[in-house]
């Protein structure tokens, strides 16, 4: 099932938010970082809607891409335990980020702030 352009904008603009309220990034470059994501390490046509939303996916490429290029190793940053990142939870279609150490939900994806 193929993704819509509409999708790709909403996942895209979710993941900007997070990127630029937690990285104190510009919008533009928040939102140009997650389209670089899409062009270069996401496969559309490789994803599967069984698997769950496409901002999932996208949000959970653009956390390795950080974190494999050093860019941000801890991104995003659990406010709990600062020492390691929040984990999307994307189970049943569900995309909260996550504190998996003490098992609580932290915020929406699209919902990050610099207080999170």
């Amino acid at each position: 099932m193929p993704v819509s352009d509409d999708e790709l904008a909403q996942a895209v603009a979710l993941i900007a938010h997070d990127l630029a309220a937690t990285l104190d990034w510009d919008p533009r470059r928040a939102t140009t970082f997650a389209e670089e994501i899409v062009g270069v390490g996401v496969s559309i046509d490789g994803w599967d809607a069984a698997w769950g939303s496409y901002a999932i996916k996208l949000a959970e490429d653009v956390q390795q891409q950080l974190h494999d290029t050093f860019v941000d190793t801890m991104w995003p940053a659990c406010p709990l335990h600062p020492r390691h990142p929040l984990w999307l939870d994307g189970e049943h279609d569900r995309a909260v980020w996550r504190c998996t150490l003490a098992g609580v939900d932290i915020a929406p994806l699209g919902s990050l702030t610099t207080s999170t």
